[in-house]
């Protein structure tokens, strides 16, 4: 699964750190693949990888919990 996705990505044209940010983004894979596809596959640092993975995975947080608060009522 982590290759289709990486294989869409890349025929999309989308850059190496909008990539993991967007992996990052994934529900399913989340850090635990967006880290390695930026070291292994991408060859980015690893303290941007790490980074970049990081905001990617606590971008949809306040959104959720926003929505968990309107479910809540």
């Amino acid at each position: 699964m982590r290759e289709a996705i990486i294989e869409r990505l890349e025929n999309l044209g989308v850059s190496p750190e909008l990539a993991v940010f967007i992996i990052a983004l994934l529900p399913v894979i989340e850090l635990r693949g967006a880290v390695p596809v930026g070291i292994n596959f991408y060859h980015l640092l690893w303290y941007k990888t790490v980074i970049l993975a990081l905001l990617g995975n606590l971008l949809p947080v306040p959104f959720l919990l926003l929505l968990l608060a309107k479910i809540a009522q």
